[in-house]
């Protein structure tokens, strides 16, 4: 299985958009809207990364983070 690298690989580890937003439990038109956008709520993250765990992706919320462009932040010391 190929390696889930930027959110464009997130989408199609599924099929049709219709497939992941059933998987995710999401409307079609909004995972349609996310795709465009090539954005992901942070608030849907835990949906989409069980969705992707039960397709073999281990895709962590790190990952998903600097996916969006995020810098992450480490506490002090590390």
């Amino acid at each position: 299985m190929a390696r889930v690298k930027n959110v464009l690989d997130i989408f199609s580890c599924w099929d049709t958009v219709a497939e992941m937003a059933t998987d995710i439990g999401e409307s079609r038109w909004t995972v349609q809207k996310w795709k465009n956008r090539r954005r992901i709520p942070s608030g849907s993250w835990p949906l989409v990364i069980r969705a992707l765990h039960r397709k073999g992706k281990n895709v962590s919320a790190d990952q998903l983070l600097s996916m969006h462009g995020a810098p992450i932040r480490r506490a002090s010391g590390e």
